[in-house]
């Protein structure tokens, strides 16, 4: 028992000193003239119950669409959520499942200049690609997992699922 009760002081005494009570924190001098700038909420989207179009489980991303659009992507759903830039609900895009346009777990959304989005699947090791006229997305997956590169290779390889 003496020697838990010493350890503990020790290990207690150790913290003490590591909080060390130096100097108060100096300005960086090339901070002293930088712009500081504040955010402030000015509309938002989502409600905690209600119209399930508002609803979101887990965003996983969000984007704005060259278009103006804004594509919110909700982990839980399995898909994103389109909005326009005033807020109102527009369409939803994918589902739960393997094949083209469906979604394991949805972790990463972005778009190209031309409106093509990007959805980047974990779980499934796939990226999605929808463009903006395209009736089926095309899928591309992980070739295999990384050796030494914290990169993943992927193929071009059309998904036939």
């Amino acid at each position: 028992m003496k020697r838990v009760l010493a350890i503990a002081f020790q290990a207690a005494a150790l913290i003490l000193l590591g909080c060390g009570g130096g100097s108060a924190p100096q300005e960086v001098e090339w901070a002293r003239d930088a712009r500081h700038e504040s955010l402030a909420v000015t509309d938002s989207i989502g409600i905690e119950t209600g119209d399930s179009n508002f609803v979101f489980g887990q965003i996983a991303g969000a984007a704005y669409a060259p278009d103006g659009r804004i594509a919110v992507l909700d982990m839980k759903q399995k898909a994103v959520l389109f909005y326009s830039p005033d807020g109102s609900f527009l369409m939803r895009v994918g589902r739960q499942g393997s094949g083209p346009g469906e979604f394991l777990m949805p972790s990463s959304i972005s778009f190209y200049r031309d409106g093509s989005m990007v959805v980047g699947d974990a779980m499934a090791q796939k990226l999605t690609s929808s463009m903006p006229r395209a009736s089926t997305p095309a899928a591309w997956r992980a070739s295999s997992p990384p050796r030494r590169s914290l990169c993943r290779q992927w193929t071009a390889e059309r998904s036939s699922a």
